[in-house]
């Protein structure tokens, strides 16, 4: 019997995450919009995404690692999530151009991954992941409306970025995934 590198369970749980990044995302998106530039009247685009970009993008992300423990899957989400996001895209981005954010994403976040301690792993990857795509929307968006983000405020919105990497994304997987190990319903890393 052929064995594959990722099983049948491995597939379905990425398939299933990205769903549900899929739904929170097109669900929060008009809540994000309206906080960002209607309430704090912060500069757009990509504001939005700098900010909630840990939470809404990469923890489904590493999530999708932390399930399964293998090399590539959280990439492989990374770009399933950029197929779903070929047809309503991502906020105002739509297309191929969704898609390639993503694409661009993947290999990132298998490079932070290759680092040793679990912490450090998930904190790291997430705000780079996160910062990778932030300046991959932002590029793309800038092409393809000609609407840039005020270059004054990139420095903020990456570091914001960072941050929202660090901690929504990467930390808020692992405090997920240790409650989920307790629970015997997730591998534990070696």
């Amino acid at each position: 019997m052929r064995r594959y590198y990722f099983t049948t369970r491995d597939l379905v749980t990425m398939a299933i995450l990205t769903a549900l990044q899929t739904v929170v995302s097109i669900s929060a998106e008009p809540l994000i919009r309206g906080l960002i530039h209607g309430v704090l009247h912060l500069p757009g685009p990509g504001t939005g995404q700098a900010i909630f970009g840990g939470i809404l993008t990469l923890f489904w992300m590493l999530l999708a690692y932390g399930l399964t423990l293998k090399r590539g899957a959280a990439a492989l989400t990374s770009i399933l999530m950029g197929i779903t996001h070929l047809f309503y895209g991502i906020g105002p981005l739509t297309g191929f151009l969704a898609f390639f954010v993503y694409l661009i994403t993947a290999p990132f976040l298998e490079i932070g991954l290759i680092l040793k301690p679990t912490t450090l792993k998930y904190i790291v990857t997430g705000a780079m992941g996160n910062t990778i795509f932030f300046l991959a929307f932002i590029a793309f968006m800038g092409f393809y409306q000609g609407r840039w983000l005020l270059v004054t405020f990139i420095p903020i919105a990456i570091g914001l970025g960072i941050l929202s990497g660090a901690f929504l994304g990467g930390l808020t997987t692992l405090i997920v995934l240790r409650n989920l190990q307790r629970a015997g319903l997730a591998p534990r890393e070696a």
